[in-house]
């Protein structure tokens, strides 16, 4: 994953915008997503972070107006960038913690 700034050409962003339609319309998303415009934010912040756009449809959740990336997800982001050596997930009636070492 690079850190520079993405851009996205207008072609680019038609299809994107082609695809959050289409997908709203079928019905598969998660019950949150009611707009194309939603599925197009969640697509494209996904796309940010260097994720398949159906991928992030299931991952990035909006949370009072902010797409905000899923515990399952930040794991795997932690994960794929290489600097998680281990992992401890200790659970208990009323909390999960996690521990990280580098």
């Amino acid at each position: 994953m690079t850190t520079a700034l993405q851009t996205i050409q207008p072609s680019e962003y038609d299809i994107i915008r082609d695809q959050a339609q289409a997908l709203v319309k079928t019905g598969v998303l998660p019950p949150a997503i009611k707009t194309p415009e939603q599925a197009l934010a969640i697509i494209l912040t996904g796309r940010e972070l260097g994720i398949p756009a159906m991928a992030a449809l299931n991952t990035i959740n909006v949370i009072q107006g902010k797409p905000t990336v899923s515990p399952q997800l930040m794991l795997a982001l932690i994960e794929r960038a290489g600097q998680l050596e281990d992992i401890e997930i200790l659970t208990g009636e009323d909390y999960v913690q996690f521990t990280m070492q580098r």
